[in-house]
């Protein structure tokens, strides 16, 4: 039987695999299934994808993924000899995806972001915004002289999360399978 065949729920499925491996608890045993990575009678991890709605995660775990894909992110990007801001994430931003306070901190809000390549690709932003250079001092002349748009500092941070999203989400995967 098998959760993806429709041959049993996935309650029952979970029993069956809890009571196998309860037979054999001597063996570290690692099963995958389509939704869950069973280890030593415990889930330990529900699959992810880019297209799942965020806002369906309890907040501790979003919380958990904002800070995993900052340290990711920062692993891939770079620092710009900068230490590691701080990430709120909160749903009080009001029509915002995100925001970068040069007193280093970005704030993520998950209810604007909706999936889960979204909240990405907003971190990977905003973060850009943390590393680069001149932003506090240049930032608002620019938005004025080029519109938000084609703020050089906006298209940096876009092409930032094109360009990276995927590498830091496999990165981000391997390491949660690795907790």
């Amino acid at each position: 039987m098998d959760i993806n065949s429709g041959g049993c729920n996935l309650a029952w499925c979970l029993i069956y695999f809890f009571y196998w491996t309860n037979l054999s608890a001597k063996v570290r045993i690692k099963k995958i299934t389509s939704k869950f990575i069973i280890q030593n009678n415990m889930i330990i991890f529900v699959m992810m994808k880019l297209r799942d709605d965020i806002t369906t995660y309890p907040m501790k775990k979003i919380k958990l993924l904002a800070n995993t894909i900052l340290v990711e992110t920062r692993s891939v990007i770079g620092h710009g000899n900068k230490p590691i801001p701080k990430i709120r994430v909160r749903n009080s931003l009001k029509n915002m995806y995100g925001l970068y306070s040069y007193d280093y901190i970005i704030d993520i809000n998950p209810s604007e972001c909706k999936t889960l390549s979204y909240f990405i690709g907003v971190i990977i932003h905003e973060y850009t915004h943390h590393i680069q250079r001149g932003l506090k001092k240049n930032y608002d002349s620019s938005v004025k002289k080029y519109g938000y748009y084609n703020c050089p500092f906006e298209v940096e941070a876009r092409g930032n999360a094109k360009k990276y999203k995927q590498k830091i989400w496999r990165r981000v995967k391997k390491k949660m399978l690795e907790q």
